[in-house]
């Protein structure tokens, strides 16, 4: 391979079990491959933070945070169609609430249903 821009590093990370208190049994070998770049980019990233750069990956897979695309969700619909329904539900409640709130003693029994209802919908 003459050209660097297709040089592809080859990172591997073994797993060894730890002997110290707390840590989980590391048993798993798996192999990765990066760019040029990106290897640049692991390596300036855990050494800043003076990390090995196994601990570095482990970090990053158990702390950061990566949005899905909708999109390539399966689920994105069933997701969308309840959380409208449940917005529906929350502004419904509002206006019952405003009602029952109206100083009038014979409302208490909708209200003691709303707290029951409010309740139920936060145990979702």
């Amino acid at each position: 391979m003459s050209d660097k821009s297709s040089f592809v590093y080859l990172v591997r990370v073994t797993l060894k079990p730890s002997k110290s208190k707390g840590h989980k049994v590391r048993t798993i070998k798996k192999s990765f491959r990066f760019s040029e770049a990106d290897y640049a980019v692991l390596q300036e990233k855990s050494a800043l933070a003076q990390m090995s750069e196994a601990d570095f990956i482990r970090t990053v897979l158990h702390k950061s945070t990566i949005k899905i695309d909708p999109r390539k969700n399966e689920n994105a619909e069933i997701l969308r169609d309840r959380n409208f329904a449940l917005n529906r539900i929350g502004v419904n409640l509002n206006q019952i609430a405003r009602f029952a709130n109206q100083e009038d003693p014979s409302k208490l029994a909708i209200l003691e249903k709303l707290t029951e209802l409010e309740r139920l919908i936060r145990d979702l």
